[in-house]
């Protein structure tokens, strides 16, 4: 049976998230063996300047919208937090539109939107293979998505990357003075996530004419690039 991430996992990474705000970009490197800018230079090069309106899923702070809005003045943010919706409202101003919602219901018209990209919050999803299904309706004929994420490379090695950020979300929550692990719901997300063939698969599926793989980091990440 295919398996997905809890919705109570999904709020409370959600939760840490605005908890980790202030120190979003440090966690990120440290938890990425300081591969992140690597990893959104790789996405970024995958977007055409000319395509049209882009559709990030998933912003966060913004550290990759500002990467974005560089490329592009078309750029629609999906967040499901109110908090970090506010931050990138109070970061972008007027270059930037946001909507509350989140990537299983994306409030678009079918055939709308030419890009719709993903960095590193693909794996907090709930339920990816509907994602991938509203991705399909929602992109014009020949758009893109492009997901750039992690989930943990073989078995040996995804073990030892959980008890990296087990680690990692202790000295987090030390700093912050919270009792829980702030990084126990990223643990979860990366341990619910499936070979990225399987999402490969899963988007073919759902319609889109072709696909392409890399896997990178020791195959503990991933791009995944889908054409409709």
């Amino acid at each position: 049976m295919f398996r997905d991430l809890e919705q109570e996992t999904w709020r409370d990474i959600i939760r840490s998230l605005e908890k980790l705000v202030n120190i979003y970009e440090i966690g990120n490197n440290i938890v990425s063996l300081f591969t992140i800018s690597l990893c959104r230079l790789l996405a970024l090069k995958n977007i055409l300047d000319d395509r049209g309106l882009i559709l990030e899923i998933g912003p966060g702070p913004g550290h990759f919208t500002k990467k974005l809005l560089g490329r592009s003045r078309n750029v629609i943010c999906l967040e499901p937090s109110p908090f970090l919706a506010n931050l990138l409202l109070e970061k972008f101003r007027e270059a930037l539109d946001i909507i509350l919602g989140v990537a299983e219901r994306i409030p678009m018209r079918n055939e709308s939107i030419a890009t719709i990209v993903c960095t590193f919050s693909f794996r907090d999803f709930f339920n990816k293979k509907t994602f991938l299904k509203e991705a399909y309706r929602c992109l014009e004929p020949g758009g893109y998505l492009i997901i750039v994420d992690t989930h943990g490379g073989s078995s040996v090695i995804k073990r030892i990357f959980i008890h990296y950020i087990d680690l990692i979300g202790r000295i987090l929550s030390k700093i912050l003075r919270s009792q829980k692990n702030l990084l126990s719901g990223l643990s979860k997300s990366i341990l619910e996530m499936h070979d990225p063939l399987i999402y490969l698969y899963l988007g073919l599926k759902a319609g889109f004419r072709k696909g392409f793989l890399r896997k990178f980091l020791f195959n503990a990440a991933f791009i995944l690039i889908l054409q409709k």
